[in-house]
């Protein structure tokens, strides 16, 4: 479980990144290998091991003046490209689309972390947001969607690679502010305001409605499963879709159980997520047996996600 304890050195870029280990006493250092990225406190991106024993201090942007957040959203790509893409939002009036890298010299030890000095897109405007991005499942693509004060939703790619725009950006016809790729057929499923749509081919369909919002995961390759948030009954509840059924305009789906924020492993057996009664606490799920470990009690950590592919 990974508890705070004060950071042993400021990180500046291409320096090694902090090692944050688990409460004192510990009689060895933790072995540290990257397996979840979460953001921390408005100000932070982390990596931790799988089970929270160990995590590591990857970026910290200054917010601007008045505001307590500089990062949005993010998305780990696959953990062999050792990647990380996230919305800047460091500069007053700017959302910017950027990937910090990392290396791990000594296995098992420090990162060195380094943050591309220009950003792949960038929205200045007082209003606009860079609300969802993810990366395709062999990590070569960016797939971020963006609107101004609401409207004006578009999509964007990007190749990873040479960290530039793939063609134009692409007016959504429905809103699909929350956006995740799928490895069953490299579609993108969305969801928005008016419900659950893919993207394929350059064409937005509609799929289903009854999903009121919040953030949803896809299931990796070998099943086009995904998770998503219900509020019901005074409850948030997850719930899983096989990907395919739909009747009369809903979904199928099945209640996993009580949380928010899901987020499914590369070999689609875990799922890590929020719980928020009887107190918060990130908690990962076996998803075969239901068998729950405590990842973390720390109220700081929010968005924890597995990548796409191991």
């Amino acid at each position: 479980m990974i508890r705070s304890k004060p950071l042993l050195a400021a990180l500046s870029l291409s320096a090694a990144a902090v090692l944050l280990g688990a409460a004192k006493p510990a009689p060895q250092p933790t072995a540290f290998t990257p397996a979840i990225s979460y953001r921390y406190g408005y100000t932070e991106l982390r990596l931790a091991n799988a089970d929270g024993s160990a995590a590591a201090l990857l970026l910290r942007l200054p917010p601007p003046s008045g505001q307590i957040g500089s990062i949005l959203q993010h998305a780990i790509a696959p953990l062999g490209q050792r990647q990380v893409a996230l919305v800047d939002a460091s500069v007053f009036g700017v959302k910017s689309l950027r990937i910090v890298s990392w290396t791990q010299p000594t296995p098992g030890g420090a990162l060195s972390v380094t943050l591309d000095p220009t950003p792949m897109f960038s929205l200045a405007a007082p209003y606009g947001e860079i609300t969802s991005l993810d990366f395709s499942p062999d990590g070569t693509r960016l797939a971020a969607v963006s609107w101004i004060d609401g409207q004006n939703h578009e999509l964007r790619f990007f190749d990873v690679a040479s960290r530039t725009q793939i063609g134009d950006a692409i007016p959504l016809a429905q809103d699909g502010s929350i956006l995740r790729w799928r490895a069953s057929d490299d579609s993108l499923l969305m969801l928005g305001a008016a419900g659950v749509s893919t993207f394929k081919d350059g064409v937005q369909t509609p799929l289903f409605t009854g999903i009121d919002g919040g953030f949803f995961d896809t299931f990796n390759a070998g099943s086009a499963e995904a998770v998503f948030l219900k509020h019901c009954c005074g409850g948030n509840f997850l719930q899983r879709w096989d990907g395919v059924t739909i009747s009369d305009g809903q979904a199928l789906l099945t209640t996993v159980t009580d949380g928010v924020d899901p987020s499914i492993a590369c070999d689609n057996a875990r799922m890590i997520y929020r719980r928020l009664s009887p107190r918060s606490v990130f908690v990962v799920r076996t998803l075969a047996t239901g068998a729950e470990q405590e990842f973390s009690r720390d109220r700081s950590i929010s968005y924890a996600s597995y990548p796409g592919a191991c």
